[in-house]
C-alpha cells in the first residue's frame, strides 16, 4: 500500500464482533480518517466526495435505507454522529453471494456499454 499512501490492517476476530464491535475494538489505531469496506463490496462511490461531505463526522454510504458495505470513519473512531451519504451515480454490489455475483456481471455489462456509449458521442 506505500504506493498508495495508505496502511492496510487486517484483524482476525476469534468471535464476529460485527462491523461497530471490531472499529471499538480497533480505536485506538485509528489515528486518522478511515474507509472501512465490507471485503465482499465492490462499488464506484467518490471517496473524495463522500468525504468533503462528511464535514469532519463518521458518514456511511446508503442506498435507500440499505447501508452499503463503505464508511468513513474520523480519528479514535469516534461516532458521535454519523451522515447518511445517498449518491444516485453510484453503484454497489455485495458479491458475497451467488446472486450478487450475478448482480455485479450485469452492472459491470451495462457500465462497459455506457462507457463504450459515451466514448462513442
Amino acid at each position: 500500500m506505500k504506493h498508495l499512501g495508505g496502511r492496510v490492517l487486517y484483524f482476525y476476530e476469534p468471535e464476529l464482533l460485527g462491523e461497530d464491535g471490531t472499529l471499538l475494538v480497533l480505536s485506538d489505531w485509528i489515528d486518522e480518517y478511515t474507509v472501512v469496506v465490507n471485503g465482499d463490496t465492490l462499488t464506484n462511490l467518490d471517496l473524495k466526495r463522500m468525504f468533503d461531505l462528511s464535514g469532519g463526522n463518521a458518514i456511511k454510504f446508503m442506498d435507500g435505507d440499505v447501508y452499503a458495505g463503505v464508511r468513513i470513519i474520523p480519528p479514535k473512531g469516534l461516532i458521535t454522529k454519523e451522515t447518511k451519504y445517498y449518491d444516485p451515480e453510484a453503484w454497489w454490489c455485495d458479491m458475497g453471494t451467488f446472486k450478487g455475483l450475478k448482480r455485479l456481471n450485469n452492472i459491470l455489462k451495462n457500465e462497459k456499454a455506457s462507457s463504450l456509449w459515451k466514448l462513442r458521442n
